[in-house]
């Protein structure tokens, strides 16, 4: 799946070649905007998704289709466009969060600081009104898990 992604074959995955496997559904997502996926899975902040963060980006995306499945068999005559948003929200709240369950305590307020920067909606890099609120979503996500709350 990797190498159906990136075109180029360089071993990198771009947010031009995210973009165009978003266009034509290869990955199996909502449509996002590949900016947003960019900066939810590139992990080492190079601006490219590599292979490891591709392995990450398809194991959340096996587990939102799996959520979707799911929601879709309780509740088969709504429409779910409005619960992907929420599933992937949820999913980025709790990876961004998980640090705070190991780091020592002097450490919290530098990792949440980090965090507040990569997600607060005035610190998006794209202004559109999509990312900003998708931002939005997810840091309003990671403010309702305990580890963000816990001293």
């Amino acid at each position: 799946m990797f190498a159906a992604v990136d075109k180029n074959k360089d071993g990198k995955i771009d947010v031009n070649e995210l973009q165009e496997a978003m266009t034509y559904n290869i990955l199996g997502l909502p449509p996002f905007p590949a900016s947003t996926l960019m900066k939810a899975f590139d992990v080492d902040g190079d601006d490219i998704i590599n292979e490891q963060e591709f392995v990450l980006l398809m194991k959340c995306t096996s587990f939102m289709n799996d959520q979707q499945k799911e929601q879709d068999q309780q509740m088969p005559t709504t429409t779910a466009s409005g619960n992907d948003d929420d599933i992937i929200a949820k999913q980025l709240a709790e990876r961004n969060c998980r640090p705070l369950l190991s780091c020592p305590p002097e450490q919290r307020s530098e990792i949440k600081k980090n965090i507040l920067l990569q997600w607060h909606p005035d610190k998006q890099r794209s202004k559109s009104e999509c990312d900003i609120n998708f931002a939005t979503k997810v840091m309003q996500e990671m403010q309702k898990r305990p580890e963000w709350n816990s001293a």
